[in-house]
């Protein structure tokens, strides 16, 4: 729950200066703990938009796209479980 008053915290200040790759990278990094994999993409993107040179944007965004496909994976195995009737 926290995370998420974190998130919406960052967003008002991003708000105030939406130029700010601090606050991007943040709110980036807080949208991939709470697996929000799109919106962490798209703050990354803003990134590397404003600063084409910023690796950590660069990895963070590589990150959560593996990630995003990790849950994807595990998502699939999980429904093919049930359909197969082993969960």
């Amino acid at each position: 729950q926290k995370r998420y008053g974190d998130i919406t915290a960052v967003s008002a200040r991003l708000g105030e200066w939406p130029n700010d790759l601090n606050l991007l990278f943040l709110r980036g990094v807080l949208y991939s703990s709470v697996l929000n994999f799109n919106s962490a993409i798209a703050d990354f993107d803003k990134m590397i938009k404003m600063d084409q040179f910023n690796s950590l944007a660069y990895f963070n965004r590589a990150y959560a796209r593996f990630k995003m496909v990790e849950v994807i994976k595990s998502l699939d195995l999980s429904k093919s479980s049930v359909n197969e009737g082993r969960l």
